[in-house]
């Protein structure tokens, strides 16, 4: 049986106990506010165990170690039946977890058991009857936050903790066993199976025999087939030294044929040479002989041509003087259109009036009006003074000033409404002007051309050969009749010189002439020639064999084709006798395939067998542990029947449990058995409650020898009210504690002490 004496503990979690933390029989009650340390009591009697805790599933050392500390200590004493044992872990963050496990004698002293983690862990496994971790925790730990953790299980895990707490640790060993080797045979989605294995390798050893008894006919097949081509290859080569003779025949008759025809060919070239050199000289002769008629009569050109130099230059002067005159006589024209346009315009007016008009206002008028004014001042004066005589004469000369002076006024202003028209006289005086001086500049221009133009006439009537050109030109002009002869000089100049160019040209074809020697080799060489083809005899063909080229083409054809398969055939059969070879070497390596093929037969049957009977085996075991297991559910739910009433203020009284474990309760106002989840959070949290306390209580009957006497109960009231919360209590008190010795409620609930016969009250990890 197994108790728990004390626990101490130093940094982990909240946990910082200055003494050891004494456990005794009864309830006890651990009790503090959220986040006191309450739940790490349970974590740290669980690390000092199996090395884990419930929360977090995978801890870290840095995770159970307190803030700002480096290492953490646990220590349980704990006595299964008449023994005591201690178990320490310490916990580092920068190196692993030591663990030691001694045995603490009558005496107090300490025994070593087991050191290092696993070990320790294997240990107090081995101590605790088999019982783990996991089995710890889905039977004897009972969670607010996990009660239905044993519901939830994988099936086979579920069958594992229950197979464990019957003592069925042999079915779970042989189970384990027989499942390792049905893996070994059967393989995983990791690794082949032994049956696979061999049954793969006996389908290699059969696939080796067909291949042994295709190469042992494909040898058979191979030897047959040499034969026939050893015979056949006779024959090939008679028809072949046959073909190769009329070959040799035809092509000596057409190397002679084809010599023959390219001596032929060589002479006829030749001769063409010869024919051509001969006619191309007879032309060039004679075209020289026509060039240098034509040149001969451009013999006096070059003695006209400083003559016409000195037409060329005349010439260019005439058509200056020419354009010189034709300017004086546009100049002298547009002159006398002006002149004549203003004359009709101005004719209409008098011309000597007008002058005569512009002449008297251009006098001045200021004399007569000083002295008209002067003159009436003094008849004015007179006639003051007294003296009338003088005043009138005086009056009447001023009078007769104002007169003059008024007829002044009068013409100077008809003149100025008149200004346009003595413009218009003075421009066409202008013009006159002008046009005297153009029809001056016209006659002089004349002259000069006149005489440019008897010059360049006499210059032209003295060049030889070119006078009856000028003088056919004549009547055009003498500059027009002079560049006709130029023209015809310049033609005859480019023909001579095209005439010489040619003459050149023939000179060099000439010069590049064949000499007479090698006219003379070349007509020995014809001779020689035809000497060599007249010797020339075509070989005799066998009887009835007309040589064409088509024959020789189809004749080294198929010779050429007897070959090919002479050569095939030698081919073949080198490649017949190195397949034969290998053949042999491999038939003689596997000749003894036939026997590992029924040897492997025999083998997989066997291991087919052995699988058949480890299947059995499990089904047989499976099937017996099953029958063992199904008797656990009626005790689980003969249990809930009493626990039930307890927890639930009588409301509820009976449950069952499906073969999943799947918990359904009687629901006493609908008459029937209800899913635990159609009820309220807090109602079901009491059946899983009620279902975790008869699965605990079916198994002790059953236990390996070595059953926990302690039981942990973590926030059981969490979601009760006070009437079901008393309930619970009560059933704790008065029934739990007469099948666990030692019960364990972990609580932040108040008014429970009164019912417990220890309370441990904890604040930050410390006991207060």
């Amino acid at each position: 049986m197994v108790r728990l004496l004390s626990l101490s503990a130093r940094n982990f979690k909240k946990l910082r106990f200055d003494s050891p933390l004494i456990f005794s029989d009864g309830i006890t009650l651990i009790a503090g506010l959220n986040e006191s340390g309450k739940s790490s009591v349970l974590d740290a009697i669980l690390y000092a165990l199996f090395g884990r805790v419930t929360r977090p599933l995978r801890a870290r050392n840095e995770d159970l170690i307190s803030y700002k500390a480096n290492e953490a200590t646990v220590s349980l004493d704990f006595e299964i039946g008449d023994r005591r044992f201690r178990v320490t872990r310490r916990l580092y963050r920068s190196k692993p977890t030591r663990a030691t496990l001694d045995e603490i004698t009558t005496k107090g002293l300490s025994r070593p058991i087991a050191p290092g983690q696993e070990k320790v862990n294997d240990e107090i496994v081995t101590l605790l009857g088999g019982i783990t971790y996991h089995e710890i925790i889905s039977s004897t730990v009972v969670a607010q936050k996990e009660l239905d953790k044993l519901i939830e299980l994988d099936k086979d895990d579920r069958r594992k903790i229950i197979n464990a707490f019957l003592n069925l640790d042999s079915f779970n060993t042989v189970l384990t066993d027989l499942s390792e080797e049905r893996k070994d045979l059967e393989g995983t989605g990791a690794r082949i199976g032994r049956v696979q294995a061999e049954a793969e390798k006996l389908a290699l050893l059969k696939q080796e025999l067909a291949e042994f008894n295709r190469s042992a006919e494909e040898k058979s097949s191979l030897q047959k087939q040499s034969i026939a081509l050893t015979e056949g290859l006779k024959t090939l080569q008679t028809e072949y030294e046959k073909q190769d003779s009329l070959c040799k025949s035809l092509a000596s008759y057409d190397a002679a044929a084809r010599t023959r025809e390219s001596l032929n060919l060589q002479l006829a070239s030749k001769k063409q040479i010869y024919s051509d050199h001969f006619a191309r000289s007879e032309r060039l002769r004679k075209e020289m002989e026509s060039i240098e008629l034509d040149l001969s009569k451009f013999a006096d050109h070059d003695k006209a041509e400083s003559m016409l130099e000195k037409v060329r230059t005349q010439l260019e002067a005439a058509r200056a003087l020419s354009l010189e005159l034709t300017t004086a006589d546009r100049s002298r024209r547009m002159t006398q259109t002006a002149v004549g346009a203003f004359q009709a315009k101005l004719s209409s007016y008098g011309d000597v009036k007008l002058r005569s008009q512009a002449e008297h206002a251009q006098k001045p008028i200021w004399p007569f009006l000083v002295a008209s004014t002067l003159l009436l001042i003094g008849g004015f004066a007179s006639f003051i003074a007294g003296v009338l005589l003088l005043s009138l004469s005086l009056i009447a000369g001023g009078l007769i000033g104002l007169g003059i002076v008024a007829v002044r006024a009068h013409t100077a202003t008809s003149i100025v409404k008149q200004q346009t028209i003595l413009g218009d006289l003075r421009y066409l005086d202008e013009k006159r002007q002008e046009l005297a001086g153009a029809e001056a500049r016209h006659l002089q221009a004349k002259g000069k051309l006149d005489l440019a133009e008897e010059e360049l006439g006499s210059l032209c009537k003295s060049i030889h050969g070119y006078v009856e050109i000028f003088n056919a030109s004549q009547s055009l002009g003498t500059l027009r009749a002079a560049e006709a002869l130029l023209e015809a000089a310049q033609k005859d100049r480019r023909r001579k010189d095209e005439l010489q160019v040619k003459a050149r040209t023939i000179r060099d074809e000439i010069d590049k002439l064949p000499p007479e020697s090698e006219m003379v080799r070349l007509q020995s060489e014809i001779r020689d020639m035809e000497r060599k083809v007249s010797e020339i005899a075509l070989p005799e063909l066998p009887t009835g064999i007309v040589f064409s080229p088509e024959l020789l083409s189809e004749s080294l054809t198929r010779r050429d084709e007897i070959g090919r398969q002479i050569a095939t055939a030698q081919n073949k059969m080198e490649q017949n006798k190195q397949r034969i070879d290998d053949l042999e070497r491999y038939l003689s390596e596997h000749a003894g395939v036939v026997f590992k093929v029924q040897s492997q037969e025999e083998t997989v049957r066997a291991f087919e067998h052995k699988l058949k009977v480890v299947r059995r085996a499990v089904e047989g075991i499976q099937v017996t542990a099953e029958a063992l297991r199904a008797r656990i559910r009626p005790s689980v739910q003969g249990h809930m029947a009493s626990i039930l009433p307890a927890l639930t203020s009588s409301r509820y009284r009976a449950a069952i449990l499906d073969e999943n474990y799947g918990l359904q309760v009687w629901d006493p106002e609908a008459g029937e058995y209800k899913p635990r989840d159609v009820y309220s959070g807090g109602t079901e949290d009491q059946f899983l409650l009620a279902m975790r306390l008869a699965f605990a209580l079916a198994l002790l009957p059953e236990v390996k020898g070595q059953k926990p006497e302690f039981v942990f109960l973590d926030e059981p009231l969490g979601s009760s009210d006070d009437v079901r919360r008393s309930g619970i209590v009560e059933y704790l008190a008065s029934d739990l504690s007469k099948k666990f010795k030692q019960i364990f409620v972990i609580s932040h609930v108040g008014g429970l002490e009164e019912y417990a016969q220890n309370t441990i009250t904890l604040d930050d990890g410390r006991v207060v």
